[in-house]
């Protein structure tokens, strides 16, 4: 029998963010307060927060309990990842918690979308997370013109 996990739909989740987002695929280690490592894919980052994919057995290392995520029941990580800033690789550590876990629909590896909100604004870190996005958005910009 499988665990559960208390999960809400993505598409509850999906523009909620203020915040333009960059989908970026890069590998993610995620540690929890109890010290599980969870390794998972960066999906897409924003200033306020990422969004990240994984498998059920990663989930339940995050959410072992299964509990309804809210201010009642914050789910604290710690991330760390590399980021291309400038032209250099940057390891990114930073502070974050668990908004929302989500059930990616249609999906036949039965993957979940998590939701990561940026809790603790690091200066260099949010600086680089800062110059990265100005950097793809600016990309992105004269490639529409």
């Amino acid at each position: 029998m499988q665990a559960a996990i208390n999960t809400q739909t993505l598409e509850s989740f999906q523009g909620a963010r203020i915040f333009h987002k960059v989908k970026r695929r890069l590998p993610i280690k995620i540690t929890t307060d109890q010290g599980q490592i969870v390794f998972c894919s960066l999906y897409d980052i924003s200033p306020d927060g990422l969004q990240v994919r994984c498998e059920r057995d990663m989930v339940l290392k995050i959410n072992p309990e299964g509990l309804q995520i809210d201010e009642l029941n914050p789910i604290n990580v710690v991330t760390t990842f590399p980021l291309p800033v400038a032209d250099e690789i940057v390891k990114i550590t930073i502070h974050c918690e668990v908004s929302y876990i989500a059930i990616i629909p249609d999906n036949i590896n039965e993957q979940f979308a998590i939701g990561l909100k940026f809790n603790r604004k690091e200066g260099q870190v949010i600086s680089n997370v800062g110059g990265y996005l100005f950097d793809e958005l600016a990309q992105s910009s004269q490639d529409v013109h």
